[in-house]
């Protein structure tokens, strides 16, 4: 059973996944093995974890690369950032303070309107003899909210 333990320290060595387990197998290996074969097999562990580690990151050429398209879409967005700082067309407070009150001007002429017109169907509702939906149906109106519409808050 120490062999087989043995075994599969060593096949976890060679996966890169002996590292956390180094502990337990190095004490088996020096029991069966000895001690300086132990340490060696210790120290190919930890080399081995460490070369996984440097296979898995990125090469000299490739970080030049990297950080040269890096420098590329800094500079775009430099530019892009200086455009927009020196463009003339910027919306002054006097407009948007215009354009605000047109939108609060056209949402109370809506809540008005529609109002009015849902009082006008509920007086012709009074008198007709079928649901309000048939009536709608009938006539061919939509209202906001078939269509899912909602008003601004106000």
């Amino acid at each position: 059973s120490k062999v087989q333990a043995l075994q599969q320290s060593c096949r976890q060595m060679e996966a890169g996944e002996w590292s956390s387990r180094a502990a337990p197998a190095a004490l088996l290996v020096a029991e069966v093995l000895g001690t300086e074969v132990a340490v060696a097999l210790l120290v190919i562990g930890a080399s081995l974890s460490e070369l996984k580690e440097l296979n898995c990151s990125m090469t000299t050429p490739e970080m030049s690369k990297e950080l040269e398209v890096l420098r590329k879409d800094c500079g775009s967005y430099t530019e892009k950032l200086e455009r927009i700082k020196s463009a003339t067309n910027h919306v002054t407070p006097e407009e948007k303070e215009k354009v605000c009150s047109e939108q609060q001007l056209y949402h109370r002429e809506w809540r008005r309107r529609k109002r009015m017109a849902t009082e006008l169907l509920e007086a012709i509702l009074e008198g007709y003899p079928k649901s309000k939906k048939q009536f709608l149906e009938e006539v061919g109106i939509e209202t906001d909210e078939d269509q899912g519409v909602t008003l601004p808050a106000a």
